[in-house]
């Protein structure tokens, strides 16, 4: 009597655990549903692709691409140029510490006038690099 017991309160285990599974289940198709709703919805909204406006696209996405290897060689040349004014200026205050007071004024005059355009390109330099 016992063995018929035991075997009663398996079986009822067993159909509890299917009912928990089939619950388990309905909830997982009522998700999927959803999500699939969701899908659709989303790829109905999606506006049509528009031929004209992917053609502008692309180049305006080619112009970029010229815009930024042409400012990268823009920058590049701007280096150069002050590597090249810094050497000047070098060779400027040598020339100014080893010649006499006369030629020294003119040289100042030089001197200042390179040291200006040594600071313009200096901010040129920063402001490009923002």
């Amino acid at each position: 009597m016992s063995e018929i017991s035991a075997d009663l309160d398996a079986n009822k285990e067993q159909r509890a655990l299917i009912a928990q599974l089939e619950a388990k289940n309905r909830e997982i198709m009522r998700e999927i549903q959803r999500l699939r709703q969701e899908h659709d919805e989303a790829v109905r909204s999606q506006p049509q692709r528009n031929p004209t406006l992917l053609a502008e696209l692309r180049l305006l996405r080619q112009r970029k691409d010229e815009l930024e290897l042409r400012m990268a060689a823009l920058q590049e040349s701007r280096r150069e140029l002050m590597v090249q004014l810094e050497g000047l200026m070098k060779l400027l205050k040598v020339f100014v510490s080893e010649n006499s007071p006369g030629r020294m004024a003119c040289s100042f005059s030089l001197f200042m006038f390179i040291e200006t355009i040594l600071r313009g390109l200096e901010l040129i330099m920063f402001s490009s690099q923002k």
